[in-house]
């Protein structure tokens, strides 16, 4: 199973997706659990989120573990609040059924995602149910676009090289991805095609 072409296509299918305004409906009893302070989750090996990390947020010294962002839930309505920016915007919270086409990837439990504009993703994600294979597939698939996004990098002689000696370490693995929850797709436009970005989060 391809999950680079699969999370890649998912994601375009989203991108393309007009920005509404949440929806002043109660937000469901699924996404509630969205809310909370967010950081690129710390993994250290293979290399490539860290730099990733600096890249699309344009913060050349930005180190995993440090927060990015907060959602907020007041009065059924929802929040999205960068950090670095201080820009807030309204977000709809939105489930998602099994195999449809705004899962994470094909067979992965998404209970909740929301979306701005043309950019950025966030999932919820729950891979408890994940077999062996899968989660050996997920792994693969992801470190291979961090791989991609080093070598695309290094071929117009950009150098993103981080030293992640400064943090323990944390490898991406099986387990890794187990234990992820959350998982931000930020979409990068700056080459004229849409490429996706892919961040493990977690909540501080």
């Amino acid at each position: 199973m391809n999950y680079c072409r699969q999370i890649s296509m998912g994601f375009l299918a989203l991108s393309i997706m007009a920005f509404s305004q949440a929806a002043l409906s109660a937000i469901p009893k699924e996404c509630k659990d969205m809310a909370g302070t967010y950081q690129v989750a710390p993994i250290t090996e293979p290399r490539g989120l860290a730099e990733i990390s600096r890249y699309v947020l344009n913060i050349p010294t930005y180190v995993p573990g440090e927060p990015i962002f907060t959602v907020a839930i007041d009065n059924d309505k929802a929040w999205h609040t960068g950090l670095v920016s201080g820009t807030r915007v309204p977000i709809e919270l939105k489930t998602t059924q099994p195999g449809g086409s705004d899962t994470f990837a094909d067979g992965i439990d998404t209970p909740c995602l929301y979306k701005i504009g043309n950019d950025l993703v966030v999932y919820q994600v729950d891979f408890s149910k994940s077999d062996a294979a899968t989660l050996k597939d997920v792994t693969k698939g992801i470190t291979d676009y961090w791989g991609a996004f080093l070598e695309d990098a290094q071929s117009r002689g950009k150098n993103y090289v981080f030293d992640v000696g400064t943090l323990p370490r944390r490898a991406l693995n099986a387990d890794t991805i187990q234990k992820t929850r959350y998982i931000a797709i930020f979409l990068d436009w700056k080459t004229g095609m849409p490429v996706p970005e892919i961040l493990p989060l977690e909540k501080k």
